[in-house]
């Protein structure tokens, strides 16, 4: 079990977020009465960023959805469950409501509760947070690199199509602004107490990024939002808790490089799954006795 009161380890990760194509994460429509119709988001000094929200959601997604393509009929809610639906949570309001009415006045029913929270939570939920397990994953903002940046933004024009007639719509143009491609984002990704198998499945989501298997923002089904992520393996750290004194003294030099890591966090995430699907073979043979 994992908790946070003590120092277990500590991942921090330096990437660089590079857009291939153009890409829109907007604020909403526009207020100016010139300009876009639809602008970016934009940081206090009209800079474009990417939320870690953003890319979070992203990120967790992808790696729901691997989840769940493993799991077993009838055994998603142990691999993946739906965050956004309270009766498709891994743990609903109503079973935490009734398992707290039930330790009400025990000894240690905190650390008991802690438990039984810990072995109901799906996978997902053990790496990314729930409202009853906090997050071991911690997103920052993607901040523009400068140096790639030259101040400009892309305007495009879009226009609503009649479904009826299947031609452009009167009086429904509209036009929405893009971030250009080659425009680079620095980001930091923390990971706080993370088992090995947790970091090897966060890696495996990562990993799709570094492809540019996946895309950020709006209007992607328009070409828009392709990213490739590249990592600064020489300001990224891996601090376990015996490195705890030299991290102190000097937190950019001490641990190792999680790139000699991330092969051993595979197989620990690789043997994690084996045991899943081991498990549920094993039930299902004794009749889930």
């Amino acid at each position: 079990m994992s908790l946070f009161y003590t120092f277990e380890n500590r991942l921090v990760l330096h990437g660089l977020l590079k857009t291939t194509t153009g890409l829109r994460i907007g604020a909403g429509r526009s207020l100016q009465p010139t300009g876009t119709d639809l602008p970016v988001l934009r940081d206090a000094l009209g800079r474009p960023f990417v939320p870690g929200s953003s890319f979070k959601g992203v990120l967790r997604s992808c790696i729901e959805a691997l989840l769940r393509s493993l799991a077993r009929e009838g055994q998603q809610n142990r691999w993946a469950c739906n965050p956004l639906e309270d009766a498709e949570r891994c743990i609903t309001p109503e079973q935490i409501g009734t398992k707290k009415l039930g330790l009400r006045g025990q000894q240690d029913a905190d650390l008991k509760l802690t438990a039984w929270v810990t072995d109901n939570t799906c996978m997902a939920c053990h790496l990314f947070g729930s409202p009853w397990l906090a997050s071991h994953v911690q997103i920052r903002d993607w901040l523009v690199d400068e140096t790639f940046w030259l101040g400009q933004f892309q305007e495009r024009d879009g226009v609503a199509i009649d479904r009826d007639t299947e031609t452009a719509s009167a009086q429904k143009l509209y036009s929405y602004e893009v971030v250009p491609a080659g425009t680079a984002f620095e980001g930091v990704i923390v990971v706080e107490n993370g088992a090995r198998w947790q970091l090897g499945l966060l890696m495996a989501g990562l990993n799709e990024f570094e492809r540019g298997s996946l895309t950020l923002g709006g209007a992607s089904s328009r070409g828009l939002g392709g990213v490739q992520l590249a990592w600064d393996w020489s300001r990224s750290r891996y601090v376990a808790s015996e490195q705890l004194l030299d991290y102190l003294e000097d937190p950019e030099s001490a641990g190792q490089s999680p790139a000699d890591l991330r092969d051993d966090w595979k197989r620990a995430m690789w043997s994690k799954l084996t045991e899943m699907l081991s498990a549920h073979n094993d039930s299902n043979e004794t009749g889930g006795v």
